[in-house]
């Protein structure tokens, strides 16, 4: 008996990253991009001293223009008060009341450049003036959209009245606004948040917290936020704070509740998103195995061996709704076997012989979210057993080096982690999930491979690199396959599954850890194993690969190749 196993690589849909630089400090997590030291300009101020006293007519005249320019604005006439003012500071140009009053003129018309003309000549008529430069750093804000000049009149006006916070809130947005001064930003969020009265402080400091991956001080602000958030923003930022953080726990029915109080909340997909893995689901998958056979004629005997998907742990249970054999447009509903490896035996009558001949397996998969999980069979694993794949390349030289590279970073957020063991995997995990960058490449490459192309590697790369970093320190670990549902498979065939990682606890057990996932969704997917996520088997723990197609044929021409798709789609 001729036989053909199928060794299906294990694809993976995810999100892109950017683009690696330097080999080794791409798995840096530790490093965050510098942001610039914001340092406002000193601000030139015109010489006023040469403004002359008018006469005691020239005043009055210009009282009067002021007068009735201001009967013009109170009337709506601003085109006319804006021509009355500027009448009133040509013939009183030392005069401040006039010239503030041709200001709010100038404001109200939306005469920008003017604006900021008359607006330096009262500054440098009076430096104190910090309304004005408010003003003026609301106009570079709002109408001129020049961020960095706006920051530098808001500085001004902060320093001369530090209690005013509104100063500090558009000085916060204007270099929030730049990009460049994230750290400028931070500080002062951290020094305003509390006085100013608004969600947006508090939001933007949740934020910046994300950025550095501190996730209780980004919920604490989001919290803030939320008590005074009407529109819901801080609402769906603290669901993604503390998904990101692994804060699962309950979480479930905060997101439900977002997602019913704030519906039009531009986040509103990720919500969703999130909600999707956290809540109990149902799930009917579609498994196709087909068969491309090549002088199918000659064929005496056609089976499949097929280790079916199955229950896992408390994560889910798994029915086998139907069998069926498809070829030449027919279909036969097959009642298969189980050997004694718990693989389904599938004989194919002779009858469905042909050139393309599919088997179609129907689950009803029912998942429940499982966080902190831990897997403990009682079996002590076996390190070397475990080293068997040649294509971890434990002896790489690059492996080696990632490896030392890792130790050395310093791990800030460790407070839950209580040994050397733990402290490694934690940093590995987020290594590999900063340094690799995402390409679907459909092929099951070696850890070597991706160490040198580490723009080029999928969920295959991630986990197998983890797992091989692991094991070189000789910590247990293992790869795990299944399927990811994404909102693009719903009711769609695909051929793409997904691999993560289990590592072995000491003390614990097996513990799930997605270095792919993580690249996005930081420590959701790190201990948890959620309701998006289908698992298949180790792929190593068997002699035999997951679909097996065994045959005799008469002649030694006969081919077979094999293609394997899924379909998710929601559970009626």
């Amino acid at each position: 008996m001729k036989k053909i196993e199928a060794v299906l690589p294990i694809l993976c849909l995810c999100m892109s990253t950017s683009c690696a630089a330097d080999w080794l400090d791409t798995f840096d997590f530790s490093s965050r991009n510098k942001s610039l030291e914001y340092r406002p300009a000193a601000l030139e101020l015109p010489d006023t001293s040469q403004f002359e006293e008018p006469s005691v007519d020239d005043y009055n005249t210009a009282v009067s223009l002021n007068n009735e320019a201001i009967e013009a604005m109170n009337s709506n006439r601003t085109k006319e008060a804006v021509q009355l003012f500027e009448r009133a500071v040509s013939i009183a140009p030392g005069s401040k009341g006039f010239r503030k009053n041709y200001l709010i003129a100038l404001n109200k018309a939306k005469n920008n450049k003017k604006l900021l003309e008359e607006s330096l000549i009262v500054l440098g008529m009076e430096p104190e003036d910090h309304k004005t430069a408010y003003l003026m750093g609301l106009t570079y804000l709002n109408d001129l959209k020049e961020n960095e000049i706006a920051a530098d009149y808001f500085s001004y006006a902060l320093n001369l009245s530090p209690e005013d916070n509104n100063y500090a809130l558009a000085l916060i947005t204007a270099l929030e606004n730049t990009g460049k001064y994230s750290d400028t930003v931070f500080e002062l969020l951290k020094q305003y948040a509390s006085k100013i009265n608004e969600p947006y402080p508090y939001y933007l400091l949740g934020l910046k917290y994300l950025e550095r991956d501190n996730y209780s001080k980004a919920i604490e602000s989001f919290s803030a936020s939320k008590k005074l958030d009407v529109k819901g923003y801080s609402y769906h930022a603290y669901v993604r704070a503390a998904f990101y953080g692994g804060n699962l726990e309950g979480l479930a029915s905060i997101v439900k509740d977002t997602i019913n109080k704030f519906p039009n909340d531009k986040n509103i997909n990720s919500t969703k998103r999130i909600y999707a893995s956290l809540k109990d689901s149902t799930f009917n998958l579609t498994e196709h195995i087909t068969l491309n056979v090549s002088g199918a004629s000659s064929l005496e005997e056609l089976n499949f061996t097929v280790r079916p998907v199955s229950d896992f742990q408390n994560h889910q249970k798994v029915e086998i709704i139907s069998t069926e054999i498809i070829s030449k447009g027919k279909r036969l509903s097959v009642s298969p076997s189980y050997d004694k490896d718990g693989a389904l035996d599938i004989s194919i009558p002779k009858s469905m012989w042909s050139p393309k001949i599919s088997l179609e397996i129907k689950y009803k998969i029912e998942l429940k979210a499982i966080y902190d999980a831990f897997f403990d069979d009682g079996v002590i694993p076996d390190l070397d057993k475990l080293k068997s794949d040649e294509k971890f390349d434990l002896d790489d030289s690059k492996l080696a080096l990632l490896a030392n590279f890792i130790d050395n970073i310093v791990l800030e957020d460790s407070d839950d982690l209580n040994s050397y063991q733990d402290i490694f995997i934690a940093k590995a995990s987020a290594a590999v999930a900063k340094g690799l960058n995402y390409l679907e490449n459909g092929v099951d490459n070696s850890v070597s491979w991706a160490l040198n192309n580490i723009d080029r590697c999928d969920c295959t790369e991630y986990s197998r690199l983890l797992t091989a970093l692991c094991l070189k320190k000789g910590i247990p670990a293992r790869l795990a396959t299944g399927f990811l549902i994404k909102n693009e498979f719903i009711g769609k065939e695909t051929s793409i599954g997904h691999e993560w990682c289990e590592v072995y606890i000491k003390g614990r057990g097996w513990t799930p850890i997605d270095a792919t996932l993580q690249s996005t969704m930081h420590r959701a997917y790190n201990k948890n194993l959620l309701n998006d996520q289908i698992f298949f088997e180790y792929p190593n723990q068997h002699e035999r690969t997951r679909i097996g197609v065994h045959y005799t044929a008469r002649n030694s021409d006969v081919a077979v190749s094999i293609e394997n798709t899924y379909k998710i789609s929601n559970y009626k």
